[in-house]
């Protein structure tokens, strides 16, 4: 746990233009046919025993993108086509307030504010062909999302250093709500080969809801050096509050009939408690650690549509940690690792509410799913502090996704489950070089070997060969390097990700950077996806029924953004994280 961090020369102190600093700003995105901005100005000012950041951005942002299915039943194709268009609105205000209270002891308070609008709205066509391959008719459909929320946080660190070094004490609090609204038009039709309305196909449902989470959490953690080695103890109190009310109402004739069954409230709550501890020990060209966790975890959550149900469950968890390290020289050492972790689904996992996509598309959520756990092991060895090559061996227990299942009426309904154990072998190399004094490098190449374990009789095991290369290059235009260029490449063979196997992947990106020093003036310029290569093609199989996939996001896009600063040039921000991270993700 440590400070944000606000740095200055001291002797720079002493004169008042010199307590504060202020930085604008700006950048625009220019795609192939939409374009998004942002603009924030930050706030520095550090004196004597205040240090103050203030943030305020607006950020506008228009996307695009294409989804592209072939469905092949036992004795239809469905050949859909989607875009999507997305506009954002975020509004977003940060504060962070550091207070020195003696020499020894201060204390950290900072708040979030953030504000979003967004406006969804997509177009589908669906083909529809028999087993012979002659057209039968389309579905055309249109949906239309709008969504508001608000996220607050409020956080508060408290730091006491006693006087033998690396001994000190932090108790931290932290509080985050993310609440809003929904509104949700999808409307379509069926048309038959000669493109005639069929009676009874049409579709007109309405849905929205409330939503509301709020996460609490309290930690402490104390660390001193003993003669033996340096000992760190502490303990976490995380508790989660859920609740949303989704309505769901389909149309039949002139009325809006509600749907109970799709209407749930649902209420969710989840207490955890973890105490953790951590040994650190050095032993001349030796760096030993050892850390473990404990974490109870109680669950209670219950849904109301037509009846009322509860879902409670209680586990306890242990997660070990150790690492060593051996150095060679100061540039050469050898380090291994291993830890154990958990991944926990993300709210909207959790909720039973329906999503509609289109008539022949829904998405459904379960109040069941389990959290992942993940194993990590990492054998690294770093040559002259430039080169490295490792080893990296991941397991990643109960995988959830949203699994599609299908039934006799063709809509394919994804729902979420615990479906796959993943293995993956990784061999990684690392380098850093320079060419001729004026072109800085850096490039990876990763072999990988991938097993998806099946844990549902729907979907077979599947593994994968595959290798990942990158380069990235900086070339210095002048002796100062206030100006300089960029050109990076990177290519993905293969894949497999769950039940689905991507086709290779590669993109070449361009930018230029200019610095003014004396104008205190950045100006960068960037392009990406320039050989317009990033289109997603993905196979998958479940339940004997094969889909072809080609997803699109439109990423080809030029990007100007400028940063100009003035009073302090050395007074630096960065922020400080939250140990509530994990959660706000959530």
């Amino acid at each position: 746990m440590s400070f944000s961090q606000i740095n200055t020369a001291d002797s720079l102190q002493n004169t008042t233009e010199d307590r504060y600093s202020v930085t604008l700003n700006s950048s625009y995105r220019q795609q192939s046919r939409y374009s998004s901005y942002n603009n924030n100005v930050n706030i520095v000012y550090d004196y004597k025993k205040w240090k103050i950041n203030a943030n305020l951005a607006y950020n506008y942002e228009e996307s695009f993108w294409e989804n592209d299915r072939d469905t092949y039943y036992a004795d239809r194709l469905f050949v859909g086509r989607k875009k999507s268009y997305l506009d954002s609105n975020l509004l977003n205000s940060f504060v962070d307030v550091q207070y020195q209270i003696s020499d020894r002891t201060k204390i950290n308070v900072y708040t979030i504010n953030d504000r979003n609008r967004d406006v969804l709205s997509s177009t589908d066509d669906i083909r529809m062909y028999n087993y012979s391959n002659v057209y039968t008719g389309n579905y055309a459909g249109n949906r239309r999302s709008d969504s508001d929320y608000n996220r607050n946080a409020v956080n508060a660190l408290l730091r006491h250093d006693f006087e033998t070094p690396n001994k000190y004490f932090t108790a931290e609090a932290d509080w985050v709500q993310k609440a809003g609204s929904y509104y949700q038009y999808t409307y379509g039709q069926d048309y038959d080969a000669t493109g005639a309305a069929v009676p009874n196909r049409n579709y007109d449902v309405f849905n929205n809801g409330t939503f509301d989470f709020d996460v609490y959490t309290a930690n402490v953690l104390f660390s001193t050096p003993t003669k033996w080695f340096d000992f760190t103890i502490g303990g976490k109190w995380a508790f989660i509050d859920v609740d949303a009310h989704t309505t769901l109402a389909q149309k039949f004739d002139a009325d809006y009939i509600l749907d109970l069954a799709f209407s749930p409230l649902f209420d969710y709550n989840e207490n955890r408690q973890s105490v953790f501890t951590d040994f650190k020990k050095t032993v001349g060209k030796w760096e030993l650690q050892a850390g473990l966790k404990f974490e109870n975890t109680i669950i209670k959550s219950s849904v109301l549509d037509v009846a009322k149900q509860n879902y409670d469950s209680k586990f306890n968890n242990l997660f070990p940690s150790a690492n060593v390290k051996y150095s060679f020289s100061e540039q050469n050492n050898l380090a291994l690792g291993y830890e154990k972790s958990i991944n926990r689904p993300p709210f909207r996992f959790l909720s039973p509410a329906l999503g509609v996509y289109n008539a022949y598309e829904t998405y459904q959520g379960s109040p069941l799913v389990k959290p992942s756990f993940v194993d990590i092991l990492n054998l690294v060895y770093t040559f002259k502090s430039k080169y490295n090559v490792g080893f990296a061996y991941t397991k990643i227990k109960d995988n959830t996704g949203g699994l599609a299942t299908f039934d006799t009426d063709y809509v394919i309904r994804h729902k979420i489950r615990n479906y796959f154990d993943i293995s993956t072998y990784q061999l990684t190399a690392n380098a850093s070089f320079t060419v001729l004094d004026f072109m800085e490098s850096s490039a990876q190449l990763q072999g990988f070997y991938k097993t998806n374990e099946s844990l549902i009789p729907e979907i077979n095991d599947n593994w994968i060969w595959g290798w990942y290369g990158m380069l990235n290059n900086q070339f210095n235009l002048n002796k100062s390097k206030t100006i300089s260029a960029n050109l990076n490449f990177w290519y993905k063979s293969k894949t497999n990700d769950a039940e689905f196997l991507y086709e290779e992947r590669y993109a070449l990106d361009l930018g230029m950077k200019i610095l003014l020093p004396k104008q205190n003036l950045t100006i960068n310029l960037s392009a990406t996806d320039a050989l317009r290569s990033l289109n997603e093609y993905a196979v998958s199989t479940v339940d004997n029924v094969h889909q072809k996939f080609r997803n699109y996001w439109d990423p080809r896009s030029f990007k100007i953004a400028i940063s100009y600063k003035f009073g302090n040039k050395k007074l630096e921000y960065s922020e400080r994280t939250s140990q509530n991270i994990n959660d706000y993700y959530r």
